[in-house]
């Protein structure tokens, strides 16, 4: 599978080395390139637009802020499978807080600017050292998306990360895939290490 990943953070890197290692092909589409920190002579770090260039996929793992501009140097879109990995968040005057009104998600308005993809919400609740250790733990990562085809796509490629992934439903669940995620934010925000914050919300569903 032709994957461009846009962003070079923790989750993004470490699911590259992943897909990498399943054989399938991988470029990161980043603003600027030369400052990337991207598994080194294993794939390219390229502008938005040469990464997306023949991409089946696309792993959106960048700042919410920079979705609208990736998405547009990357049109046009049709045909292909989007997986929306992003925290819709802003910071406001009590801090982190959602970035879109409870009718919408982040998900949904990915869906809205490439209107001929196939967007999935996936993988946002899984943070790098999580992944890292994804083999060892096999965890359940919830798929927010339509039942066409390239439901299992997104599947064997969760699959090729060692989750377990399961259908929660269409786009309008994505919401309730996004909003917990604010909530371990301002966790770690206080003081709480990142692992710790992810089991209170599991204790707490």
């Amino acid at each position: 599978m032709d994957i461009a990943i846009l962003g070079a953070g923790h989750l993004a890197r470490l699911a590259g080395a992943r897909w990498l290692r399943a054989g399938h092909t991988v470029r990161f589409g980043l603003a600027n390139p030369a400052s990337a920190d991207v598994p080194a002579g294993e794939t390219p770090a390229l502008p938005f637009a040469a990464a997306a260039a023949g991409a089946r996929v696309l792993l959106l793992a960048l700042p919410w802020w920079d979705v609208e501009g990736a998405l547009s140097a990357c049109a046009p879109h049709g045909g292909r499978i989007i997986i929306d990995a992003t925290h819709p968040l802003r910071i406001g005057a009590a801090g982190p807080e959602l970035a879109l009104d409870a009718a919408t998600s982040g998900a949904e308005v990915v869906q809205a600017l490439a209107p001929d993809a196939v967007v999935f919400k996936s993988l946002n609740a899984l943070s790098g050292p999580a992944l890292g250790r994804i083999s060892h733990l096999r965890p359940v990562v919830p798929v927010a998306g339509p039942e066409t085809p390239e439901l299992e796509t997104v599947r064997t490629l969760i699959m090729d990360l060692g989750g377990d992934p399961r259908h929660a439903g269409d786009l309008s669940v994505a919401a309730l895939l996004e909003a917990p995620m604010l909530v371990r934010l301002r966790l770690v925000l206080a003081g709480q290490p990142p692992e710790e914050a992810a089991r209170t919300l599991a204790t707490a569903a």
